[in-house]
């Protein structure tokens, strides 16, 4: 488990506190709706405050590096 830094754990404290308020199930519109409200609002904060994720990263040299290439096409 990866522990999220400061600004990404304020960002999803306040969405959880804007949109995680109510316990009525939505229908499928509801949830759409609701559903890009959240990821603007992400895209938002985001654009202010980018998060930059890194996973499984390996130095490559050059010819693997054609090779990984290569096999893409």
């Amino acid at each position: 488990m990866v522990a999220a830094t400061p600004e990404a754990d304020e960002l999803l404290t306040k969405l959880l506190t804007k949109y995680g308020q109510g316990s009525e199930e939505l229908g499928q519109a509801q949830f759409a709706s609701l559903l890009q409200e959240v990821l603007q609002d992400m895209a938002d904060s985001l654009t202010q405050h980018p998060i930059t994720i890194v996973r499984d990263a390996r130095l490559l040299d050059g010819s693997h590096l054609l090779k990984v290439c290569d096999s893409c096409i």
